[in-house]
């Protein structure tokens, strides 16, 4: 079974034949790319949805070129072609709806410049011809598993989650227009499923959620006629800012807790602390911006939970309230050291050691403060401590609605709701984390403080 063929062109950058290998499709791209660079004229034959994306994106690209769409069959309404205006009415050529061939077949994509003509005469003069018309697709290898998989118009059947329909397939998915999900079949929709999908995949290997339970929701977008050739993605690009700007504003809430340290000549712990802070910066303009900001957004990121590990794992160590300031030193140096260590043990599918490691210092922490008999433990500020647990309780509950609404593809893959959901649920964290911290640090005794103690203590580490 295969869907009908409704025109005779082919996609622009189909392999010739068999010939499929990774390698000769990159070379195929980067010679396509290379001539529509050097080209001043270009040609696209196919004014359906994929000629029309190809055409946008070429204008939106290049804006000086000269971009002409030859409009399909006529499939396309009397009112839809009125809307589908050439982008530049100098350098677009739209045909006839009566009459829209060309007098003369293109069998391929051709990079010699040539004048076009359609059977009313028109010339087309361009450098660079390209073929984007139908398409057959390739879903024989579904049909020969199991035939029912594939509808009367050869369309792979998928969930909304784009997994297979029977649950025998569930871990088989299938993406683009190969398959009969809602988005049109174009490649910008095809490129924001491949994001949503790498982002369930990334969370059910993080273990932050059970495989693939939300669906993939479509962002609206207009029809790429008309002038909006960039679709939405000016308005991506401003909400990615917005997210950036509001999560930047939200880690500034460790701001008062690192005042509370530097005031008691903490030095470790304010290193860490504003190192994080740098690092949190760092780490959502990557994720924000989806750019490569010296480091890739995983390496932010993984830097950003080691240090966020180690500033909790310092706060531990002060709730033990050790007043031999070696003892101290070491527990600290051992967080830092054990959080890198531990986490380069877990990577991304992991948290064991690491959730060990934390647990480990807690429940020094719970000794000391419950059960120990030292009568040399230095007391908490006790409505101090108080707050401290109200407000991480609350940061703990604000941090699950990005576990919960991690697959969704929002977060991951950039979705309009970037300040709602998964951004505001991590931007209310921030924020109850930086209150925890804040009145955490208030209620903690610092004891070994080298300036602001009548009867300081000294370390022979130092």
């Amino acid at each position: 079974m295969e869907r009908p063929q409704h025109h005779a062109h082919h996609h622009s950058i189909k392999e010739r034949g068999r010939v499929c290998s990774r390698e000769d499709t990159k070379a195929k791209l980067r010679e396509v790319r290379r001539q529509i660079e050097r080209a001043q004229r270009i040609f696209v034959v196919g004014g359906g949805s994929f000629g029309s994306e190809v055409a946008e994106a070429f204008k939106a690209k290049f804006p000086n070129k000269a971009v002409t769409k030859l409009m399909p069959a006529p499939s396309l309404s009397r009112q839809t072609r009125q809307q589908a205006r050439p982008l530049d009415e100098e350098a677009r050529h739209q045909a006839d709806p009566e009459n829209e061939r060309l007098s003369e077949r293109l069998s391929g994509n051709c990079f010699v410049a040539r004048s076009a003509r359609d059977q009313q005469g028109t010339h087309v003069e361009s450098d660079i011809q390209l073929l984007c018309g139908g398409f057959n697709l390739v879903a024989e290898l579904i049909l020969d598993v199991n035939s029912s998989l594939v509808d009367e118009h050869g369309f792979i059947e998928v969930k909304s989650q784009m997994q297979l329909v029977h649950n025998s397939f569930g871990h088989v998915i299938a993406l683009g227009d190969a398959s009969n999900h809602v988005p049109p079949k174009m490649a910008k929709p095809a490129s924001e499923q491949a994001k949503s999908l790498a982002a369930k995949l990334l969370a059910v290997l993080r273990k932050s959620q059970s495989p693939f339970t939300m669906p993939f929701v479509a962002p609206k977008r207009i029809c790429p006629l008309a002038h909006s050739f960039t679709f939405t993605t000016g308005d991506m690009v401003l909400l990615a800012l917005a997210r950036f700007c509001f999560l930047a504003l939200t880690d500034a809430a460790m701001v008062p807790a690192l005042g509370v340290m530097k005031r008691n000549h903490r030095h470790f712990e304010l290193f860490v602390g504003v190192f994080q802070l740098c690092i949190a910066f760092c780490f959502n303009a990557a994720e924000a911006l989806r750019a490569q900001l010296f480091l890739r957004e995983l390496q932010w990121h993984f830097i950003s939970d080691v240090l966020s590990i180690t500033y909790f794992l310092l706060l531990c160590v002060h709730l033990m309230g050790f007043r031999d300031e070696d003892r101290n030193i070491v527990l600290r140096y051992v967080a830092f050291a054990l959080s890198w260590l531990m986490k380069a043990k877990d990577g991304w599918d992991s948290t064991v050691y690491e959730v060990l490691l934390v647990a480990s210092y807690v429940a020094g922490a719970a000794y000391r403060r419950l059960l120990s008999t030292d009568k040399s433990v230095a007391p908490l500020n006790k409505e101090k401590a108080k707050l401290a647990l109200l407000f991480l309780a609350l940061a703990a509950l604000a941090g699950g609605i990005p576990i919960y609404f991690g697959g969704k593809g929002g977060d991951g893959a950039g979705d309009s709701g970037a300040l709602s959901g998964v951004g505001f649920g991590k931007g209310c964290m921030h924020l109850l984390g930086g209150a925890a911290f804040y009145y955490a640090w208030l209620a903690v005794p610092c004891l070994d403080s080298k300036k602001t103690d009548i009867m300081p203590t000294y370390s022979a580490y130092v």
